[in-house]
């Protein structure tokens, strides 16, 4: 009896630790490539679920030797933090915000993060970046298909070739940006772009998947057909 009370202790305190937790709900980022590519700002725009009070929220980033992150800042409620971020190896990054002062009655905390970027590789005709994603590293309860979205707006004379996890993206043309964008069911480390001067050839990759999978189906329908016919 006493060996069955001490488990149902136990596992109420896992319970009541398993639903007491900070974690993230979703997240929105925002990218703004300039005329020039040199300089890349970034935003991203968190709904936190809170638990319990807090006076830190942990971030974390993977950095690239080639990419400088510069200038991060957090808002919250109309007022600016600093963050202080920390090299913890060759690849990751991580930090605080500092002078935070949050209460679990706020719920749910929308956090915005502003970073700049610098350090676009150029490949003679093209540019290939990664775009850290600087966030909340606190995990989400469970994966929702908008839990990440991104943005990204590029000039005119720039055409976005390939995004990288995303597979499928939409465009978007305003007055003197094309916007990209797409979802994800988690958030990724980073973003990997590949931008071209100039307008996207017809024959994309996205038009070429598009073709292959049509010639796939019709290759299918006319097997099925002589199928129908012979049988």
């Amino acid at each position: 009896m006493r060996n069955f009370l001490i488990v149902v202790l136990l596992i109420c305190s896992f319970c009541v630790q398993a639903f007491s937790v900070n974690e993230l709900e979703q997240a929105r980022m925002e990218v703004d490539f300039d005329e020039s590519l040199k300089n890349t700002m970034v935003r991203i725009t968190c709904q936190i679920h809170l638990d319990s009070d807090v006076d830190r929220i942990p971030l974390r980033v993977v950095a690239d030797e080639r990419i400088a992150l510069l200038n991060p800042k957090a808002l919250i409620g109309g007022d600016t933090f600093e963050i202080d971020l920390k090299q913890i190896n060759q690849r990751v990054a991580r930090g605080n915000i500092l002078g935070l002062r949050l209460s679990k009655s706020d719920s749910l905390l929308t956090l915005s993060i502003h970073y700049d970027l610098e350090g676009l590789v150029w490949n003679k005709k093209s540019v290939v970046t990664l775009i850290p994603v600087l966030f909340v590293d606190w995990k989400a309860e469970q994966a929702s298909v908008d839990a990440f979205s991104a943005h990204l707006r590029l000039p005119k004379q720039y055409s976005l070739r390939s995004i990288f996890p995303a597979m499928i993206w939409k465009k978007k043309a305003d007055e003197d940006t094309d916007v990209y964008s797409f979802s994800l069911q988690t958030l990724p480390a980073w973003i990997s772009c590949k931008i071209y001067i100039g307008p996207q050839p017809f024959f994309s990759l996205e038009r070429l998947v598009d073709l292959g999978v049509i010639l796939i189906l019709l290759a299918l329908m006319i097997i099925g057909w002589k199928k129908l016919k012979n049988g």
